[in-house]
């Protein structure tokens, strides 16, 4: 998709479909973490690791507020999708499942891209049409449907740079 995207480790799982490639972030990201985790609501920076988890059923609608970019989980759909508010950009989709109910995700936000990894690494969907609105700095989620036990928490991260 024409994303540089992050480093990554690749490795093999083994699951019920058989093996598969999984991808997990290298270890020198938490070498990154600018202080301890805050809830989304008290998020304000730039760059920035999240977490997600929650047990989902099946009416379940979970929208993200990433920087004034909508991010949008649909269980009935299996979809993630990632909605612009630049009109000029179409919006792009993956297919997401979850996992024994439950959706589990890990965020790497940074100026212009977005990766979105599930928590075992077997998903990844790495967003290159990533627009963040520079002067919003906030971090924030919605839940419809049947949306249980809520954990979440973010990151500020340094720049590499």
């Amino acid at each position: 998709n024409q994303g540089f995207g992050i480093p990554m480790t690749l490795s093999l799982k083994k699951t019920n479909e058989g093996l598969r490639l999984a991808f997990d972030p290298v270890e020198e990201y938490q070498k990154l973490r600018d202080g301890a985790a805050v809830p989304f609501d008290r998020f304000d920076g730039e760059l920035a690791e999240a977490f997600f988890d929650a047990k989902v059923g099946p009416d379940a609608t979970v929208t993200f507020d990433l920087r004034g970019e909508k991010l949008i989980f649909n269980a009935a759909k299996s979809s993630l999708t990632l909605v612009s508010k630049n009109p000029k950009r179409a919006s792009t989709s993956f297919l997401w499942r979850t996992s024994n109910g439950r959706l589990s995700m890990r965020f790497f936000i940074d100026r212009l891209g977005l990766e979105v990894l599930s928590a075992d690494g077997l998903q990844l969907a790495p967003f290159a049409v990533f627009c963040p609105d520079m002067k919003n700095r906030s971090l924030s989620y919605r839940v419809e449907g049947t949306v249980e036990d809520v954990k979440s928490r973010v990151y500020r991260l340094k720049s590499i740079w």
